[in-house]
């Protein structure tokens, strides 16, 4: 957590893309970003938005001295690509940032937990 994506340009927003793996499309999907300012920025403020595939995903988030992260609680809607932007709010004095993102593919369990001929 060292060290952070910032964009470029300022005013610029951080921009990810991912395709999720194939084998299974009906495997829940889930998020996880974290954030953490690394200086001390006294009397500046850094807020983002979280956009997903166009949709704002989640509201104003603050990164602080101690790492924040935001994730997904249910499983995302499958797609065959996101696209994340990450967004600073018109009221942030600083650029965006990410320290860290996590995304999961759950396996799902079958239905049955060993073969009926297990043991014969």
């Amino acid at each position: 957590m060292q060290t952070a994506a910032i964009p470029s340009n300022p005013n610029g927003s951080i921009l990810l893309g991912c395709r999720p793996p194939s084998w299974d499309p009906e495997s829940p999907f889930y998020f996880y970003f974290f954030f953490a300012e690394m200086r001390n920025r006294r009397n500046l403020s850094r807020e983002v938005n979280i956009y997903i595939n166009g949709d704002l995903w989640s509201k104003i988030i603050r990164a602080s001295r101690f790492v924040r992260w935001v994730g997904t609680i249910l499983p995302e809607r499958r797609s065959q690509d996101y696209q994340i932007d990450i967004r600073a709010t018109e009221t942030s004095d600083l650029p965006p940032i990410l320290n860290a993102l996590e995304l999961y593919v759950a396996n799902v369990a079958s239905h049955h937990a060993t073969d009926a001929r297990d043991g014969a």
